[in-house]
């Protein structure tokens, strides 16, 4: 369970957006709505622990029942996921996988962390990309690797920043549904800004509450 309470988010004395509380269970994606600078990508960056200087926020977000407001971002274990994929490009796609897993227990070895990436390839049949250059993807293709890099490491929760708006409709409609498909099978609270109402799940099991922010406050308008 991921849980928002009594965060506000200010700049320079100007309150740019307040969230009284938010609660996304395990599984679901819950979607925040607003107009641009308003706040929604900086309360991401600090639910990961990456909130830029410039901007003064409070309020106190828990994560399995733990607080985490203090915690450095490993400690954290929260992924992220972009508009872009942001594969690093001179490297495969095994290479940019594995980038982003720690060598902490259980994966020390090299023979736990092949393992590791060849059950995510294939469960997400993408097992004969393994060597390919992100270039040579198609956009579905690297959003897809784009996700397994963010759970490859396990995360507590998923943070995404509007990250089906660079996939054209096509695209977009298949790498959405099994984004979310993902997102339940891993059992984890994910919390998504979006400026298209399509992008929230349409499965009520699939679907956390929506925030839309009017005027700097955050109302639950669904759960």
């Amino acid at each position: 369970m991921l849980e928002l309470q009594q965060v506000r988010i200010a700049q320079a004395g100007q309150t740019l957006l307040e969230v009284p509380e938010c609660c996304v269970a395990p599984g679901k994606v819950g979607m925040i709505m607003g107009p641009s600078g308003s706040g929604k990508s900086t309360l991401l960056l600090w639910l990961l622990g990456q909130a830029p200087s410039v901007f003064d926020i409070t309020g106190s977000a828990r994560l399995n029942n733990e607080s985490i407001t203090q915690q450095s971002v490993s400690e954290r274990r929260i992924g992220m996921l972009f508009q872009s994929a942001l594969l690093f490009p001179h490297l495969s796609v095994e290479q940019n996988l594995l980038f982003a897993l720690p060598r902490r227990a259980p994966y020390q070895s090299r023979a736990a962390r092949a393992e590791r990436l060849e059950t995510l390839l294939v469960a997400v049949g993408l097992a004969d990309k393994r060597k390919a250059m992100p270039a040579t993807l198609s956009g579905g293709e690297q959003a897809r690797i784009a996700l397994l890099r963010a759970l490859i490491n396990e995360p507590k929760a998923l943070l995404l920043d509007e990250p089906f708006a660079a996939l054209d409709q096509h695209r977009r409609e298949d790498v959405r549904q099994w984004t979310f498909e993902q997102i339940a099978q891993w059992q984890i609270p994910a919390l998504m800004v979006s400026h298209d109402l399509h992008d929230r799940p349409t499965l009520p099991e699939q679907r956390g509450p929506l925030l839309s922010i009017d005027n700097a406050a955050a109302n639950v308008l669904q759960e």
